[in-house]
């Protein structure tokens, strides 16, 4: 997008401390008499040229000059005094004439005058050139060394130069008289100016065949260049002289007796000249000092934060106000002292422990909704290393976002984050299982009213995207969470998970279901050992989290349900570990079995056995048969059995299944018995049987299974055997499988068939009896079990449920239902604030004072609109006591000299007694405090170091040096106490003092008052405003104010907008950008406001700094091409187009423009630099508070060639990284758009994006509404 509203910019850069002293106040900017020694030696000798010289006879004989001109010291100083300002000013004044004169004539004129003003500089040269000739036969050591430097330059470059002056003289019709005419130049000029056996002659260098215009123009440019030379050799001959000129006064031992006279006159003279020119310091200082009344300001004394090594064997100590430390001596051996500046109890509390967590709301990831929704949670568990969880920093340097930072754009070592995990888990008997292919089933019932966010959501993306709330719920829950169950192996995620919407959009439910395959590991009860600590459970667990990566972040979604009931169901398939017992002993399934025994009877049966279906409330219950060596007989049984001659049909094999509860089998005898199938017939053939039978559709309420949550179930079944079998009993046919019978009919049949007497056929005899043979046996059971966290207890188990709920909180876990009573019914931990800091303090014994020192700096990689405004963001002092987070009073929070983490300081804090270390949510044993921030956390400072037992202490004047007040006192300069102490075994001072100030200086004072008198000490013009910031904040380097004239798109009429820029440090050598804090703004804003005018709205504000992303293709020098100069490069940009950036003292350009071809050019010019094609500036700026915007001089080709910032207190800036590549040729390349792809370096990716609404606020403002129209 171009930016239309650049041509309404007024470029004006403000003011810095730099530019506020005027050199018209200062007592040496203009001297009485500021003539030099060379300048009255000089004088002297050009004056003694009109002086007439009387002999002894009172006759004129010439001048005095052979008196002075034939001294070496007098020679350079005329020399040195040559004013080449004059002969400038003389020069552009005729280059003025000809360029504007009407008529030839005044041209050639002005041409005549510049070719004399050549003439006279070589004339000049000549006479300096023989003066020191002459110099030289008198030994004069430093005119010798003159006259070579003269000497080669007229052989080298003067000579021919004056030889084509002369003739384009002759060509332009001039006729110069005296020394200069052709005739009279070589008798008057030294050999060295003509080449050997060589006149003055025509040779080809003429401007022929013109007409008179053109002759001139051309040859205004050949004497332009003679001028420049001659000049450019004066002027070096001005350069070199002052060094000879100052040997000469100190160090020549020979001057003639007359001339040192005269020199020694001189310099006597320059005391008197010292004298005349106080004369300005005098008359200033009468009126300030005495008319006026006004004195300088004094020193101000510097200040340091401290803190101490507390000895083991103290609990508490008392160290008073104005306790006494030494820093060392100053040069003349007087000690430093400081004195502490407030009581301070110290204790053994100190800090063990620091996290972050950041709520993540990145504008730039969305699916359509128009609130702004949180889109990630990210924690540090080690917030005070390089990445959060435990390196160390580079040289131990501690830098790091003290409330955590956005992760999504950074590159992965600057990441100081890692994904958090949130939460919640649900402990329960009923997922104990040990095989098979298991689902879980989780219904979640919600309080009505708290659904009222997630309706607004589905409802909200619905609209926006023209998709129905089915579709919109899938794509919010799809892949956003992650299930895990408590296995033998740790904690195994489930094989798959899906998240139902409710049936209907009224009823406040949904569903989760998990699945876990067969060959997954068993999940079993919960063990601190094997899934780590921080559940007070032995049964198994399934962990539900959000997932951080592969999906949308549906946190905000979930955050504000309220559990009314959850109903947990599970669903196992293909159960095998079954405990088999028949009446005739243990069976062992692992290969083909008789389940009734070798010969079955009515009354035979089958025990199945698993202990964790009779923990369980089942509902449902299946078993699976596979049989081995069924009759393969096409009538099954029937035909199997056709010769015994008893009827038997496939039919009529019945078995009746009863399981065992409390020692008794149910049903009960007199109850209707359960009988199913033994066998099925089979598909293909309906009078054959099938190999597989399924014993389902069971009346689970006649098998009474009384469900014990503790039963312990024996190996095999046994008389003593009281739970956790089922029951398989043959109930028919009476003669069974007919093994008692088929030896009769076998008997029979034989007898018949032997006897001689028989009439009829042979009768087939009977097959052997069959005995059934099971291949495997599997169970399908279905459980349930429902948690109602409204009322007590389960709906059947009350306070006895073992049923528990956890919510998953970053750093812990912490137990919210349990015993059948709720301690909070949030589904998940609810972190509304924006972000969160927590200290765990060790040693801390409750209640107590507790001083803690936090180090910041100011965070410099800030660039949109908001960053640069940098309001006051509100943050809330909590501590926990019993997993309970309690906000501190403000009576507890006793100073605060942080100014809510805006600066370095030390907050003292009144620790109540309530404060516990028991508490699981973080780690046991430790005191933990939390800050929660409520605005917007990237605009707080870094930390750099925090301590307890800390006080701030303030220098104390006892006639020693005051310099650390100009440079801060040095970090670990305050070592110990004056007197020892034996409760303190240490002091320390990581960090530099602060707030010196020494006494003001002359200059300063000159520009105070010369200030004041002009501003009255009141804000009317934009002079005014800039000049009262400066010297009320001496830490601010650059003002600029902006009004509403010329910049009415951005500042409104009657508002006064200050950008301000703090001083940089000129020691860095880091990539930064500097910015002011709130407490800095605050306060130039109320003090601005007492100066001002009550109808003037003043804002104070940072810079917004606007990126410019270079993009070329370079061929490097041979042996460079490679990453080292690539680098350089970069780094030779930055220093190209912002050297303020790495430390150079000059102002910022605020509304300023680049010129590309500029910065292309400084590129070309890199001594490492061949080629450069495919060049093109990417300008990346704040677009309305919304994101950001582009403009690409690659898609603007053919508009202005300049970037210009978007706003009057923008800053054009690189980026320390840009998209710049090797080339192997040297073929042109056309500039492309930038991609996304290009746009990705280092964590640079811009987007557009309408702008939504934070969700929070908007809900936020929704209860606040609804707790007024109630009251």
């Amino acid at each position: 997008m171009s930016q239309d509203n650049n041509t309404h910019i007024l470029h004006w850069n403000g003011t810095s401390q730099n530019e506020r002293l005027l050199k018209s106040l200062l007592p040496d900017s203009i001297k009485v008499d500021e003539r030099s020694i060379s300048d009255i030696l000089a004088f002297a000798a050009e004056f003694s040229e009109i002086v007439r010289y009387y002999n002894l006879e009172n006759s004129p004989t010439g001048d005095w000059s052979k008196f002075f001109k034939k001294d070496e010291t007098i020679f350079l100083s005329t020399i040195v005094s040559t004013d080449l300002h004059k002969i400038e000013k003389e020069h552009n004044r005729l280059i003025s004439i000809l360029d504007n004169a009407p008529r030839a004539e005044e041209k050639l004129e002005a041409l005549e005058g510049l070719m004399q003003q050549i003439l006279d500089l070589a004339k000049q040269i000549n006479d300096w050139y023989l003066q020191a000739l002459n110099m030289d036969r008198l030994n004069m050591m430093h005119s010798s060394e003159l006259e070579n430097e003269l000497e080669n330059a007229i052989k080298q470059q003067l000579a021919q130069n004056l030889m084509d002056l002369l003739e384009y003289q002759e060509d332009l019709g001039f006729n110069p008289i005296g020394m200069f005419s052709v005739g009279e130049i070589q008798k008057h000029f030294h050999k060295n100016w003509f080449k050997k056996h060589e006149q003055i002659g025509a040779r080809n260098i003429l401007i022929k065949g013109l007409e008179s215009a053109d002759k001139i123009k051309g040859y205004t440019k050949k004497i332009r260049i003679q001028f420049r030379t001659f000049y450019s050799v004066t002027s070096y001959i001005l350069q070199i002289a002052p060094k000879y000129l100052m040997e000469s006064l100190a160090g020549k031992a020979n001057h003639r007796p007359d001339v040192a006279l005269f020199i020694s006159f001189a310099k006597m003279f320059k005391k008197l000249q010292n004298q005349v020119n106080t004369v300005t310091e005098k008359h200033l200082d009468f009126y300030y000092y005495n008319v006026l009344k006004q004195r300088q300001k004094g020193l101000s004394p510097d200040r340091a934060n401290i803190y101490f090594n507390v000895a083991t064997h103290i609990d508490t100590h008392l160290l008073e106000k104005g306790t006494l430390l030494t820093a060392g001596k100053d040069e003349n051996g007087v000690e430093h002292f400081y004195t502490t500046d407030n009581d301070l109890v110290l204790n053994q509390a100190k800090i063990d422990a620091v996290h972050t967590l950041f709520v993540s709301k990145n504008p730039k990831i969305g699916i359509g909704s128009s609130y702004r929704v949180i889109t990630n949670l990210y924690a540090a568990d080690i917030a005070n290393s390089s990445d959060g969880k435990g390196e160390r920093f580079v040289n131990d340097e501690e830098n790091w976002p003290i409330f955590g930072h956005e992760i999504l754009e950074l590159p992965k070592a600057e990441q100081q984050m890692s994904f958090a995990n949130v939460g919640w888990a649900i402990a329960s008997p009923i997922l104990e299982m040990e095989e098979g292919h298991r689902i879980v089933t989780l219904r979640f019932r919600f309080v009505p009213s708290t659904m009222y966010t997630l309706n607004l959501l589905i409802k909200d993306i619905s609209i926006n995207q023209d998709i129905s709330r089915e579709d919109a719920f899938s794509k919010i829950f799809k892949n956003s969470l992650e299930v895990f169950f408590t296995t033998e192996e740790g904690w195994t995620a489930a094989h798959t998970c899906e998240i139902l919407p409710p049936d209907e959009w009224g009823n406040p439910e949904i569903t989760i279901v998990a699945t876990m395959a067969a060959g997954a590991p068993s999940v079993v009860g919960y063990d601190a050992e094997i899934q780590g600590a921080g559940y007070d459970t032995a049964e198994p667990i399934i962990r539900i989290v959000q997932r951080n990566e592969g999906s949308f972040f549906s946190y905000s979604f979930l955050k504000e349900l309220e559990v009314q009931r959850i109903s947990i169901d599970i669903d196992v398939k293909e159960l095998k570990g079954l405990s088999l017992s028949s009446d005739i002993g243990t069976i062992y399934p692992n290969v083909p079995f008789q389940p009734f025994g070798p010969i079955p009877k009515v009354g035979s049966y089958l025990m199945i056995g698993k202990e964790e279906v009779f923990k369980k409330e089942i509902t449902d219950v299946q078993f699976n048969i596979e049989w081995h060596g069924l009759p393969d007989d096409k009538k099954g049984l029937r035909g199997h059995y056709k010769d015994y001659g008893l009827g038997i049909k496939n039919e009529q094999y019945e078995i009746k299944l009863s399981a065992i509860s409390d020692g008794i089998f149910y049903p009960l005898k007199e109850e209707e018995p359960l009988i199913f199938k033994m066998f099925e017939p089979d598909e293909d053939n309906p009078l054959g049987l099938n190999g597989k039978t399924t014993i389902d559709e069971v009346d689970i309420e006649a098998l009474n299974i009384k469900p014990d949550e503790d039963l312990v179930m024996s190996p095999t079944y046994d008389h003593e055997t009281r739970a956790g079998y089922f029951k398989f009993e043959i109930v028919g046919p009476k003669v069974v499988f007919g093994h008692e019978e088929y030896a009769n009919v076998y008997a029979k049949k034989v007898k018949y068939n032997n006897d001689p007497k028989r009439k009829g056929p042979e009768k087939i005899l009977p097959k052997q009896p069959f005995t059934p043979v099971m291949k495997s046996i599997t169970m399908d059971y279905s459980a349930s079990t429902e948690i109602n966290v409204l009322s007590i207890g389960t709906l059947t188990k009350g306070e006895s449920s073992k049923e528990q709920i956890y919510h998953i909180h970053p750093f812990g876990v912490i137990q919210v239902f349990g015993k059948g009573r709720s301690s909070n019914r949030l589904l998940m931990p609810n972190y509304d604030d924006n972000a969160y800091l927590y200290l765990g303090i060790k040693g801390l014994v409750p209640p107590n004072d507790l001083s803690l020192y936090f180090e910041l700096k100011e965070n410099m990689n800030l660039f949109s609109d908001d960053a640069a405004k940098k309001h006051r963001q509100e943050v809330v002092w909590s501590y926990m006591a019993n997993d309970e987070w309690k906000d501190f009073s403000q009576n507890m929070i006793l100073s605060d000299t942080t100014n809510g983490f805006n600066n370095s300081g030390i907050i003292n804090l009144d620790i109540p007694r309530d404060l516990t270390n028991d508490n699981t949510i973080l780690e046991k044993g430790l005191h933990w405090l939390r800050v929660t921030v409520k605005g917007e956390p990237s605009l707080f400072p870094k930390c750099l170091k925090i301590a307890t037992q800390a006080v701030s202490v303030t220098w104390q004047d006892n006639g020693d040096s005051a310099n650390h007040l100009v440079e801060p006192l040095p970090s670990y300069t305050i070592k110990k106490l004056a007197s020892s102490i034996s409760q303190i075994r240490g002091v320390n001072q990581p960090f530099p003092s602060f707030g010196g100030r020494s006494g003001e200086s002359k200059n300063g004072f000159y520009t105070r008052i010369s200030e004041r008198l002009r501003h009255k000490n009141r804000a009317v013009s934009a002079w005014d405003y800039e000049r009262l910031v400066l010297e009320k904040f001496p830490n601010i380097h650059q003002v600029k104010c902006v009004t509403h004239v010329g910049n009415e798109a951005f500042v409104d009429a009657g508002t006064v907008t200050l950008v301000v820029v703090p001083k940089i440090d000129k020691n860095s050598r880091q990539y930064h950008l500097p910015m002011v804090n709130y407490t800095v703004l605050n306060a130039i804003k109320e003090y601005l406001e007492h100066l001002s005018s009550p109808f003037i709205n003043i804002e104070v504000r940072n810079p917004i700094y606007e990126r410019v992303k270079i993009t070329a293709g370079v061929r490097f020098a041979k042996g460079k091409n490679n990453g080292t100069y690539l680098k350089k490069l970069n780094q030779d940009i930055v220093q190209f187009m912002c050297p303020w950036m790495l430390g150079a003292d000059q102002e910022l350009e605020l509304g300023g423009t680049l010129v590309k071809d500029v910065i292309l050019s400084f590129i070309e010019k890199c001594s490492y630099v061949e080629f450069v094609t495919k060049f093109s500036a990417v300008q990346v700026f704040p677009q309305d508070g919304i994101g950001f915007d582009v403009d690409d001089t690659a898609i603007h080709a053919t508009n202005s060639p300049l970037i210009k910032a978007t706003k009057p207190w923008s800053i054009l800036i690189p980026f320390e990284s840009n998209p710049i590549y090797f080339l192997d040729d040297e073929n042109f390349q056309v500039p492309e758009k930038a991609s996304i792809s290009s746009m990705i370096i280092d964590g640079d990716f811009v987007m557009t994006e309408e702008k939504e609404r934070d969700l929070d606020d908007y809900l936020s403002d929704k209860r606040r509404k609804k707790d007024e129209d109630e009251d």
